[in-house]
């Protein structure tokens, strides 16, 4: 799992039901307080393919990951 530079999504890879492929990467939001709230977000098809996504890691605004 990665934050973003300011803390408030944690990035993640699963193979939860309902993906785009074998594993996708995902993103929740981060309270203040350091704890995790709502729905995981799928990052939809512009990121997740067919196969596997892994290993998320943002840098600035930029999000990398090994596919």
């Amino acid at each position: 799992p990665a934050l973003n530079e300011d803390e408030t999504y944690l990035y993640f890879t699963s193979d939860m039901p309902g993906g785009f492929g074998l594993t996708d990467i995902y993103r929740v939001s981060v309270n203040n307080d350091g704890t995790t709230y709502g729905v995981p977000e799928n990052l939809g098809a512009k990121v997740n393919t067919y196969q596997k996504e892994m290993f998320p890691f943002v840098y600035k605004d930029t999000l990398y990951f090994s596919s």
